[in-house]
């Protein structure tokens, strides 16, 4: 007899195999239900957010046209902006403002630029009238515009 093994008669018989693996575990069926149901959901909510973050800035960009439009007029405006190229929302500081109807506009101008607070309310026609308005300068002068005649 010989010292190898595979000619030894009681080792012909048995095949050599490696030991098989155990199946990798996968997510069950209702995991994966879960999971696609809570990730349609966040999509859903996030289209839903953001539909309504754009429809108020879409808002607040025709609100900022009227008032512009009314305001580009005075004499105020005339005299420290020129004329206005330039009206958009502050967002940020708008948020920080005193009153639910205070808004704070960055005003680039053809003489100057200005930051503009207006209080201001929407009519029944969908129209802005103006309550208070003034403007800081980039200088840091706070000046008072006159409404009364808009």
């Amino acid at each position: 007899m010989s010292d190898s093994p595979f000619k030894n008669p009681q080792f012909q018989n048995r095949q050599f195999q490696t030991p098989a693996r155990s199946p990798q575990k996968s997510l069950s069926n209702s995991w994966k239900w879960i999971l696609g149901i809570g990730g349609v959901g966040m999509l859903m909510m996030m289209l839903c957010c953001g539909g309504f973050v754009g429809l108020a800035i879409f808002g607040m960009g025709i609100v900022a046209e009227d008032l512009k439009n009314e305001l580009r007029e005075t004499r105020e405006v005339r005299q420290h902006v020129g004329e206005i190229q330039k009206f958009e929302t502050n967002f940020t500081k708008s948020v920080a403002a005193d009153g639910d109807n205070t808004f704070v506009y960055d005003v680039e101008g053809t003489i100057g630029n200005a930051e503009m607070t207006i209080e201001s309310e929407t009519l029944d026609d969908g129209s802005e009238m103006i309550i208070s308005a003034s403007m800081r300068l980039s200088n840091g002068e706070v000046i008072d515009i006159d409404v009364d005649g808009l």
